[in-house]
């Protein structure tokens, strides 16, 4: 399938040649528009008072334990990860 699960796949796999450009290009785009979607819908469900994470679930770096480069790294590595297993098992 090649699963296109996020933007850093899909560039992956355009990298590579398993994916014609054109067709990473619309997947980015609706990749995208899918996010958008997904946060307009969360915002409309819960309201900020039954937010319980205070950022409907977004990811904060507590910049007092960590930097925003160690943060900017975990994320690296993490998506390392996504996409060799994604490779591996493909």
């Amino acid at each position: 399938s090649g699963g296109h699960i996020n933007c850093a796949v899909t560039l992956a796999l355009v990298i590579n040649g398993i994916t014609p450009w054109y067709l990473g290009v619309l997947y980015l785009i609706a990749q995208l528009l899918g996010s958008l979607l997904g946060a307009g819908l969360l915002a409309a469900i819960y309201t900020c008072d039954a937010d319980l994470t205070s950022g409907l679930g977004s990811s904060v770096v507590d910049l007092k334990n960590f930097s925003a480069g160690q943060a900017l790294l975990a994320e690296v590595i993490g998506t390392f990860f996504l996409v060799y297993v994604i490779f591996e098992s493909a």
